[in-house]
């Protein structure tokens, strides 16, 4: 899609950002509480070029950390 845009095929910055959302009563793996902001549900997290392409995204429980969730997401963009 970048190269059709004419831009190069790699971005050369990109931005991470994560959001908790609320999810049904179902439990799971990757449900969870965060405690900060008193939702019980998954924490998501969107790794994105500047123009606003999708890179990639990483689903946690909502109690987990943001470093392991970021974390998660680079090592899987950089070895993909």
């Amino acid at each position: 899609m970048r190269e059709s845009e004419g831009r190069d095929r790699d971005p050369s910055g990109t931005v991470l950002d994560s959001q908790v959302v609320r999810t049904t009563g179902v439990s799971g793996p990757e449900r969870g509480f965060d405690g900060a902001q008193r939702i019980a549900g998954r924490r998501r997290y969107i790794l994105a070029d500047t123009g606003g392409h999708v890179l990639g995204v990483h689903v946690h429980a909502a109690s987990s950390h943001d470093r392991d969730g970021s974390r998660e997401l680079l090592t899987d963009e950089l070895q993909g």
